[in-house]
């Protein structure tokens, strides 16, 4: 695997540190245009160099090690807060905590169990015949 430049490991650091644009990208995406391989893209944040690491603004390490919590501590932070609001009788963050809750790791709001319903059609009938059959 070929060393990447002081050049790439800047433009990742930019990627990461914050959107250029209005759209925010995954550290996936910041991966792969910065000239990583789709497998070490995949790794996400284990991908990332401590060059790159080290050269983040404070605010975006803290951030990025947010997001490296695991689901079962997402899930508890999102029930906490929804109970803590409800407690309180205000709805401080809870539309932080619902989002946080629907991330596709922790997917609180989905049924756990679904209910298998088979609809059978039924044959269809010569409705002249039963007529017929009435007289």
């Amino acid at each position: 695997m070929a060393r990447k430049t002081e050049a790439q490991h800047k433009k990742l650091a930019g990627l990461l540190a914050g959107p250029v644009s209005k759209k925010e990208m995954t550290i996936q995406e910041a991966l792969l245009d910065s000239g990583y391989s789709e497998l070490q893209a995949k790794k996400g944040l284990a991908a990332v160099p401590d060059t790159v690491l080290r050269m983040l603004p404070r605010n975006a390490k803290r951030i990025i090690k947010l997001g490296s919590i695991d689901p079962q501590t997402q899930e508890k932070i999102a029930r906490g807060r929804l109970l803590e609001n409800a407690l309180k009788g205000k709805d401080a963050g809870s539309i932080s905590a619902h989002r946080l809750g629907q991330d596709k790791r922790v997917n609180m709001w989905t049924l756990e169990t679904q209910n298998n319903v088979l609809i059978l059609q039924a044959p269809r009938v010569d409705i002249d015949k039963i007529m017929a059959q009435k007289d």
